[in-house]
């Protein structure tokens, strides 16, 4: 259906690091990340940014802050906004 997407990291054939989660229009709501190799995870979110950004996608809710989501730019927000971006990013 469309819903569930991912984005991974290979080397010499093999998935090293990546991560998933569920696209509902310009929203990204991510899952879980992983890596077997130091910085694969990264590499698999940029490329999520890079596909964000030529979609046009208003909304990345990493559901919550920790080091490793602010090391790539994760701020917290107020509900309020959060409410906003979500109703620009579904219905916008």
């Amino acid at each position: 259906m469309g819903f569930a997407h991912s984005f991974e990291t290979w080397k010499d054939g093999k998935i090293v690091g990546g991560l998933y989660g569920v696209c509902i229009s310009k929203a990204f709501f991510g899952e879980s990340m992983f890596n077997s190799i130091s910085g694969a995870s990264k590499a698999a979110f940029f490329s999520l940014v890079d596909f964000m950004r030529a979609n046009k996608f208003k909304l990345l809710d990493t559901q919550f802050i920790n080091s490793h989501t602010e090391m790539l730019g994760a701020i917290e927000i107020p509900r309020s906004m959060y409410l906003n971006l979500l109703n620009a990013a579904l219905f916008g």
